[in-house]
């Protein structure tokens, strides 16, 4: 209760230090600009293919430990755009991608489900937004980054693996099971990372994920989580590239450091409360890290 009425406290701040930070800039943008970001999906970006594998936990805050550990891949298809607007040794980093995983206890081969665990085994899809800053070292880059997504999931199964397990174990999660199975549920997700770059074509990447499967699509109070989430999110993204531009060189490590925090506690709370701060049902969520390549034509 604590984290969350301080949480709220700090939406407000970042919410109102937006406004100052609008009501500061110097230049407006008009609709030509607006108009350029919205609708150009490519613009001088560079084609990006990327795969990504990773381990993790598919939990509901209802019943712990009551889902086998999974293992996914991913394809990711998209544009990726890097310059130098700030320094030539500060890269900014602006990627918008489609994608596509597959998850599964069975994608994880080192580790079998418990007795009385439920394995599972879902597709999904989405689009999202990478943005980041990073240092350029001779010809090497790393790029620490933050990203957003939207993703819609498809479980093909979700099932306890020993059947004659007791009821009162597995009673909870097959009303999940129940619930989730043969339909498609809405849901979003956020992952912080870093992306080493060695030559001009390949990259490594490491990242987190936290992710959330909405049981239900309230729509209203959804669109008002979203706001503020998003809002507050902006704001810091206003407040980074105050510093990126009076210090270029704290920039990446701000950006990465206050927007991966940030995430990382909203992911928290919509764990327990899936629109929050609106009183909600507790989603099924997912927290993986992934090891990936990036090419770039």
């Amino acid at each position: 209760m604590e984290l969350k009425k301080s949480f709220m406290i700090l939406i407000l701040i970042l919410l109102s230090f937006s406004l100052l930070i609008a009501q500061g800039k110097k230049k407006s943008r008009g609709w030509d600009d607006w108009d350029d970001d919205f609708f150009e999906w490519y613009g001088e970006s560079r084609p990006m293919i990327e795969f990504n594998y990773g381990t993790g936990i598919l939990i509901h805050k209802s019943y712990e430990d009551s889902f086998a550990d999974i293992g996914s891949i991913e394809l990711k298809l998209g544009y990726s755009e890097i310059d130098s607007d700030y320094d030539d040794l500060i890269l900014d980093l602006d990627s918008r991608y489609i994608f596509g995983s597959k998850i599964s206890n069975t994608l994880r081969s080192e580790n079998s489900p418990g007795e009385h665990q439920f394995a599972s085994e879902l597709y999904r899809f989405g689009f999202g937004n990478r943005k980041g800053y990073g240092f350029k070292i001779g010809p090497v880059a790393f790029i620490p980054y933050n990203q957003t997504a939207v993703q819609w999931s498809k479980f093909n199964r979700l099932e306890p693996v020993n059947t004659n397990s007791p009821a009162s174990l597995i009673k909870g999660p097959q009303k999940i099971a129940d619930y989730y199975g043969n339909s498609i549920r809405f849901g979003s997700l956020s992952e912080v990372g870093a992306k080493l770059e060695i030559a001009s074509m390949i990259a490594f990447n490491l990242s987190y994920e936290g992710s959330v499967i909405y049981p239900r699509v309230l729509f209203w109070k959804w669109l008002g989580s979203f706001a503020i989430e998003h809002s507050g999110y902006h704001a810091l993204g206003e407040f980074i590239e105050e510093i990126m531009d009076r210090v270029p060189a704290a920039g990446p490590i701000m950006n990465v450091a206050l927007r991966g925090a940030y995430q990382y506690v909203f992911f928290l709370l919509k764990k327990d409360n899936m629109n929050w701060p609106f009183d909600t049902a507790k989603p099924l969520a997912y927290e993986q890290f992934k090891l990936g390549i990036t090419l770039t034509f």
